[in-house]
C-alpha cells in the first residue's frame, strides 16, 4: 500500500512538472472549447475588464443564435503539443475546428499576434472583420480587444445582429487571471489514472481481506492432545 501511495504522489508530481508536449495528443484550446466558449491565453494574464466584456459579448451572441467559439493564442505554450502552428492562424483555425466539431460546427474565431482567422463562417462574415488589427504591444489584452471588435461583426454579418460594444481601457498590462494552465489541461489525465489505480488496489485488498476471513472461519480446528 505504501508503494501504491508513493506511485500516486509521483504521478501527481509528474502532472505538475511535465511539459505539455510530452502528453502529445491535443492542444489546450481544443480541450477548453469543448466545455466553454472562450479560450484565454495562459500568459500574460488578461485584464479582468476585457475578460468580463468578452464573456458577456459571447453570451449575448449565443442568445442571438450565433454560438461562436473564440480562441486567443498568445504564445506557442497555448498550443501544447502542436507549437509549430503558432504564428499560423489560417492553418490552426481549421485544425481547431475539426478538434471541437462533433454534432455541430460552431463558428470559430482564432486570434494570434500574427493575425485573425476563422472557421465555419460565411465569406460575408469573414469580409466584415478584415479591417480589425491586433495591437501586439498589448499582448494578451490586444488579442482580447480584437476579439471584442470581431465577435459582433461576425454575428451581424451572418444574420444575427449583435450591437458592438466599446473596448474597455486597461492602461497596459492585465491584472486578471490567465487561462487554464496547459500543464493542468494535460496533467489531469495522469492524476486520474493514478487515482483509478489506487481505487482498484483498495478494492482488491478489501476483497482479499474478505477471502482471508472466510478461510479462517471455515478452517478445521486443530485436534487437542
Amino acid at each position: 500500500m505504501r508503494a501504491l501511495l508513493a506511485l500516486l504522489l509521483a504521478a501527481a508530481a509528474l502532472a505538475a512538472t511535465t511539459s505539455p508536449a510530452a502528453f502529445g495528443d491535443a492542444d489546450p484550446p481544443s480541450d477548453v472549447l469543448l466545455l466553454q466558449s472562450v479560450y484565454y491565453p495562459y500568459q500574460p494574464p488578461v485584464s479582468d475588464k476585457l475578460r468580463r466584456t468578452l464573456d458577456a459579448l459571447v453570451a449575448q451572441t449565443q442568445k442571438a443564435g450565433y454560438p461562436i467559439k473564440v480562441a486567443m493564442v498568445q504564445s506557442n505554450v497555448d498550443l501544447g503539443a502542436i507549437p509549430q502552428l503558432f504564428g499560423r492562424p489560417a492553418e490552426y483555425a481549421p485544425f481547431l475546428g475539426r478538434e471541437i466539431a462533433f454534432k455541430t460546427k460552431d463558428p470559430l474565431l482564432v486570434l494570434m499576434p500574427a493575425g485573425i482567422a476563422t472557421n465555419n463562417v460565411t465569406p460575408t462574415a469573414q469580409q466584415a472583420i478584415q479591417s480589425i488589427r491586433i495591437d501586439t504591444a498589448k499582448k494578451s489584452d490586444g488579442l482580447v480587444a480584437a476579439a471584442i471588435q470581431a465577435v459582433p461583426k461576425l454575428a451581424t454579418a451572418s444574420g444575427h445582429p449583435v450591437a458592438a460594444v466599446p473596448v474597455p481601457a486597461t492602461g497596459g498590462g492585465g491584472k486578471g487571471g490567465g487561462g487554464a494552465s496547459p500543464l493542468l489541461v494535460f496533467g489531469a489525465p495522469v492524476v486520474l489514472v493514478a487515482l483509478a489505480a489506487l481505487l482498484a488496489a483498495l478494492r482488491r485488498r478489501g476483497a482479499d481481506d474478505e477471502d482471508d476471513g472466510d478461510e479462517d472461519e471455515h478452517a478445521p480446528a486443530e485436534a487437542s492432545s
